[in-house]
């Protein structure tokens, strides 16, 4: 029975390996990902990159806010970046209590 069933799903299987070999490291690479009407129902991912673009800029404070609402819709990258943010003191004081890791130093 389970010979079968392996034997039934084989084709499927292969049929996704060229595109699992062409996905890209970041799905919000992607140019159908980053356009304004996915991003309008994707509020986490929307956020994130305004948190990102502006945490590049080393705008820490507003980076933080952005970087919130996003993790207010669950996104995780956000919420790991709120947390380096505050065990290296960038945007807001310095607190580890609030910090997922302790940071080095």
């Amino acid at each position: 029975m389970l010979k079968r069933i392996a034997l039934t799903l084989l084709p499927f299987t292969l049929a996704m390996l060229p595109s699992l070999a062409m996905a890209k490291d970041d799905p919000a690479d992607d140019r159908r990902v980053a356009s304004a009407g996915f991003l309008k129902f994707h509020p986490d991912l929307q956020y994130r990159g305004y948190g990102l673009a502006a945490y590049n800029k080393q705008r820490f404070e507003h980076a933080m806010v952005l970087f919130r609402r996003a993790a207010y819709f669950a996104d995780k990258p956000a919420q790991g970046m709120i947390g380096e943010m505050y065990a290296n003191g960038q945007g807001v004081p310095r607190d580890m209590s609030l910090a997922p890791w302790t940071a080095p130093g």
